[in-house]
């Protein structure tokens, strides 16, 4: 006859039974938080009509999903639940981080430039004022080799790496001598106007107006506020957009945008302006070298086509990373 099982392994038993109930419910709620936070982000659209600070939300999608995901399938294993989650969470998020970093290593030609069109490569860089690291940002864009870069937050402190600049891009124009404005802007096409905004009722923007040679392109580096100023960052997108609407002409319109594609902001800023997004892959930030939203993009005309894949940079000193793509632009 088997003998009962003593009390000290009863008490054991109990325990383990305990311990593995609080670890499904601590998963249950990390699923139940994260469904919820995925509701809000797809329901930015409207609760923005109340408050634009919803949008938040949205930037943070992927890794949201992610979090249901991981916490989703510990629920369902019979130990170790927490965790389980919290690895699976774990390497999901450096996945979403190297990723971009990985895909980018190769320029992935889409298509070739059709007759009528001229390949051109832009850069977008928001290289961060507080960069103490100008060599890093020379040999980015040395190795990128972009025809036209937009750099953003570029302060008079570093301004060493104009000279740098000016002798492989000879037409260029910079805003140092106005309050509030960091832009620099560097060609290897000429361009017969400039212009700067630095009012909050639009954002902070350079513009150039290129002549025949690349059909008279209009092309603007933009820098939109960020949150928590959601309603002031709506406003600048609408102004964008209203600013966009009377140029003639193809058009090319990046920067740094501080909103993610499944944002309402940006969803805004691409329906009203009519311009296709050309980018998306994680950009910011480069904490740990592992990028996690994309905030920096590239917009350009319906008449513009993607000759290759958008790629970030490496490093160079920012919390940003760099965003690049080749277009075609019709000159006929």
């Amino acid at each position: 006859m088997d003998e009962a099982p003593s009390p000290g392994f009863s008490r054991v038993l109990q325990s383990e039974r305990r311990r593995r109930g609080r670890g499904r419910v601590a998963c249950a709620a990390m699923v139940v938080f994260f469904i919820l936070l995925l509701i809000v982000g797809h329901a930015s659209r409207w609760f923005a009509q109340i408050d634009p600070t919803f949008d938040v939300f949205s930037h943070f999608r992927l890794q949201v999903m992610l979090g249901i995901g991981a916490f989703g399938i510990g629920l369902l294993i019979p130990r170790a639940r927490v965790l389980t989650g919290i690895v699976i969470l774990i390497v999901g998020l450096l996945i979403i981080g190297l990723y971009p970093q990985v895909h980018s290593e190769a320029q992935r030609v889409v298509a070739e430039a059709p007759a009528g069109t001229r390949a051109l490569k832009v850069m977008s860089f928001n290289m961060s004022l507080l960069n103490r690291r100008p060599d890093l940002v020379l040999a980015e864009i040395e190795r990128v080799n972009p025809d036209v870069v937009a750099l953003i937050e570029f302060s008079p402190d570093q301004r060493d790496l104009l000279v740098d600049l000016q002798m492989a891009y000879p037409y260029s124009v910079n805003c140092f001598g106005r309050q509030g404005c960091y832009f620099a802007l560097f060609s290897r096409y000429a361009f017969s106007t400039d212009v700067v905004r630095t009012n909050w009722k639009t954002p902070r923007l350079i513009s150039a107006r290129f002549g025949q040679e690349l059909g008279n392109l209009t092309l603007l580096g933009v820098h939109v506020l960020r949150f928590p100023h959601s309603y002031y960052q709506m406003v600048q997108m609408r102004a964008l957009a209203s600013a966009l609407a009377p140029i003639n002409g193809p058009k090319i319109v990046m920067g740094d945008f501080n909103a993610t594609a499944f944002s309402n902001a940006l969803q805004s800023f691409e329906a009203l302006s009519g311009l296709e997004r050309h980018s998306g892959l994680p950009s910011w930030p480069s904490t740990m070298r592992l990028p996690q939203i994309g905030i920096d993009h590239v917009f350009a005309s319906r008449d513009i086509r993607a000759l290759s894949s958008a790629r970030i940079g490496r490093y160079a000193g920012s919390d940003h990373y760099s965003v690049d793509v080749t277009l075609a632009v019709p000159v006929r």
